[in-house]
């Protein structure tokens, strides 16, 4: 009954209100809908009658805190208002009354609740809460679908514009890495290097510049960090323009053309040039070792393109004698390459071009002149005739006459047929007498006419006694030999012999005079060395063999005649002076092969080399005493089978042993000289002959640096190859040692 009339009774207060509201009476309507529980009515006519609290306190009666809210802020309350806002989850609207009131901090948080969180982070910022603020962008940049501002449904430049925003906060409070993440992601490329360079990321600001062409800055940077990859590197020095440190890096990153490339752009043509011949690339490889004056090498490389002309000339204008020369030999021009083996002291591979020559081709009459002292040198006679026969039957009148008369002369001389020899330098001689030597050689050929006239009336006479010499038989000084020569001084004496400086009454001139008194059971062999020695010398003409003139008797003994030396001998100067430094020692053991090389070449091996028998003038090393020395074919007058003949200090094993021997005895015999030079003392040494044979025979010498330490091992190799027991493992030749002597460390 309660209920229906309750019922009855609010009807009747809205009824009531009704009533009042039509009337006019706002005030008095509001409450009776109150009394009828209809709060949001009574609010609104409440809110309408302008009574803003009554309206609030009956929103709030209907539960309705965002309209109470609504009317507080529309009345200035913000503060109160915002508290319903809050309550009512209404958090824009909250944010919005904090904002009224200057509470950015307290809007930031509101925005932020309401999901817009870009406002939630403007008013973060500006209250000065950057990291609340970074997180609203964060926040936002995730986006939530549910809200009507998230980052979903911006437009690409404003999310652009909030990350650029969020990344100034991020750098505002050090976070510098993540700020330069959200700049790489805006391509805002140079501004993120510059916040990891400032993170001390050096290695990921290097490779931002990088890869946006700032080689200068990432160029500064490099020296920061060592993690950076080599190419990059590499390439960040090339663009920035110090070629030279990039293609060293480059290198050895195994970017071999990229290196060879920076390397010419550095102007290291050498070095470009060997990078491009690695990789195959040899013609650039040519051009650029022309470039940087490297003639071999690039030489080298037209070889490899097969272009044979271009590495002939980039060979010779380097001095690479011997590669020209092949070049030119595989082109067909033989007399150019012979020409560049005969500079490069390869007579015999030059004698091989210079026969390749064509009789029909142009330059068969020079490569026959260069080819005919080679043959002479060879002793080939019948092939030097053969060849100057070809030319008296291809050249006619006058053409290359006084060379073909000439080069007879020297063949018929060479051959021992003076008279012939003479008659071809004269008849050159009226053509031309100024041409080569011609004129010394027939003045030599005149001499060498008259002193064997003279040495043949010398010793088919009897000897007769003369008050020109004492009764003893060696001379002193003021004695007179043969009417011409006057005793100055002795120089020096040996078993049988000694040396005098003489002055030559005829010609007023100074020379040495050897004088040998042969013991009585001699049976004239020492006079026959003696006259070996004259024979011997006359056939050897070169600067490093002592000259010999003349050869006689007087009574009780003979004697030669031969030029004056000024100087020490090799022994006297290292038991001195000490061993030899290795440029000195190269010197001298070039000068010794020059002499033996002729000396070999004549057929003729010296058989006694030894310290006492080089001698050192100022202008020339000089070798002498060949007494001993003999032909290769033998000389049954002079030796005996299984007789030994030398100085068992110096010789070698198959000369102590009487067997035949060779030029490589000498080439022994220099080995020990060579020790000798470079120690100060000999590889072998005994207190017998006997004793000092079996160590030549069996047993292996020391090894040079176990004396002298500092000694390069080229030189030890060199001086052991020479002291081989066997003559087939040294050297071939004194021209191979000879070559071999120019390439030592000096």
């Amino acid at each position: 009954m309660f209920g229906k009339l309750g019922s009855l009774f609010r009807r009747d207060h809205v009824a009531a209100g009704d009533l009042y509201y039509r009337k006019g009476q706002l005030g008095r309507a509001a409450e009776l809908y109150a009394k009828a529980s209809k709060y949001q009515q009574a609010a609104r006519i409440s809110q309408e009658n302008g009574d803003s609290a009554r309206a609030v306190e009956f929103y709030l009666r209907a539960r309705l805190p965002l309209k109470a809210g609504e009317v507080l802020a529309s009345i200035g309350d913000d503060r109160a208002a915002m508290q319903h806002f809050e309550l009512a989850r209404a958090y824009w609207q909250a944010a919005e009354s904090a904002l009224r009131l200057g509470r950015d901090d307290l809007a930031g948080r509101f925005f932020e609740r309401h999901g817009s969180y870009s406002r939630a982070a403007g008013c973060y910022e500006k209250a000065g809460e950057e990291e609340a603020a970074i997180h609203a962008w964060e926040l936002d940049a995730k986006g939530r679908p549910d809200s009507e501002t998230s980052a979903t449904t911006l437009e690409p430049d404003q999310v652009r514009q909030n990350r650029l925003r969020r990344a100034r906060l991020l750098e505002k409070v050090g976070r510098l890495e993540e700020a330069a993440d959200l700049l790489v992601e805006e391509r805002e490329i140079e501004r993120a290097a510059a916040l990891y360079s400032r993170a001390r990321n050096f290695d990921r600001a290097v490779e931002l510049l990088f890869e946006i062409g700032a080689y200068g800055k990432a160029s500064e940077l490099l020296s920061e960090t060592k993690d950076v990859a080599l190419s990059v590197r590499a390439q960040i020095l090339h663009h920035s323009g110090d070629f030279a440190a990039a293609a060293r890096l480059f290198e050895d990153a195994d970017l071999s053309e990229e290196a060879a490339e920076s390397y010419e752009r550095a102007e290291e043509w050498g070095r470009s040039a060997l990078v491009w011949e690695r990789v195959g690339e040899f013609a650039t490889a040519a051009r650029l070792f022309l470039k940087a004056g490297l003639g071999s090498e690039a030489g080298r490389c037209f070889v490899e393109v097969g272009d044979n002309a271009l590495a002939a000339r980039a060979y010779a204008e380097a001095g690479s004698l011997l590669e020209a020369a092949v070049c030119y030999s595989a082109l067909g021009e033989h007399l150019a390459a012979a020409l560049r083996f005969l500079q490069a002291d390869d007579e015999s591979t030059a004698a091989k071009e210079l026969k390749k020559v064509d009789q029909e081709h142009p330059d068969f009459g020079e490569a026959s002149l260069r080819l005919l002292p080679l043959l002479l040198k060879e002793g080939l006679f019948k092939g030097a005739l053969h060849r100057l026969a070809i030319l008296d039957e291809l050249t006619s009148g006058h053409e290359l006459e006084v060379e073909r008369l000439y080069w007879k002369g020297r063949v018929y001389q060479d051959l021992g047929e003076l008279p012939r020899a003479g008659r071809q330098y004269q008849l050159a001689a009226a053509i031309d007498l100024g041409y080569e030597d011609l004129a010394e050689r027939c003045k030599a050929v005149e001499k060498e006419l008259d002193l064997e006239t003279r040495a043949f009336e010398v010793a088919t006479s009897p000897v007769e006694p003369s008050e020109e010499v004492r009764s003893s038989s060696w001379v002193s000084a003021g004695d007179v030999i043969a009417d011409r020569y006057v005793i100055e001084r002795e120089l020096g004496r040996g078993g049988m012999s000694r040396v005098y400086e003489a002055t030559d009454r005829e010609f007023d001139d100074r020379l040495a005079i050897k004088i040998l008194v042969p013991r009585s059971d001699d049976e004239g062999r020492a006079e026959d060395r003696l006259l070996q020695e004259v024979r011997i010398c006359r056939r050897i003409s070169h600067p490093n063999v002592v000259r010999v003139f003349d050869f006689g008797r007087f009574r009780g003994g003979v004697f030669i005649t031969m030029e004056l030396l000024e100087g020490d001998t090799l022994d006297e100067r290292v038991r001195r002076e000490g061993p030899f430094s290795f440029a000195d020692a190269r010197t001298l053991f070039g000068q010794i092969l020059h002499g033996l090389s002729e000396a070999h070449h004549r057929r003729v091996v010296h058989r006694d080399l030894k310290p006492t028998n080089i001698f050192l003038t100022s202008e020339a090393v000089k070798i002498m005493d060949f007494g001993i020395a003999r032909s290769e074919e033998g000389d049954p007058s002079l030796t005996q089978t299984g007789h030994v003949i030398g100085s068992p200090m110096f010789m070698s094993p198959e000369q102590l042993q009487g067997h035949p021997v060779d030029g490589r005895s000498d080439l022994y015999s220099l080995g020990v000289l060579a020790f000798f030079v470079l120690t100060g003392r000999e590889p072998f040494t005994g207190t017998t002959a006997t004793a000092l044979a079996l160590k030549h025979l069996g047993q292996p010498p020391p090894k040079l640096r176990t004396l002298r330490p500092e000694a390069p091992e080229e030189w030890e190799t060199f001086v052991d190859k020479l002291l081989a027991k066997l003559p087939e493992d040294r050297y071939s030749s004194s021209e191979d040692v000879r070559a071999v002597v120019e390439k030592l460390p000096s």
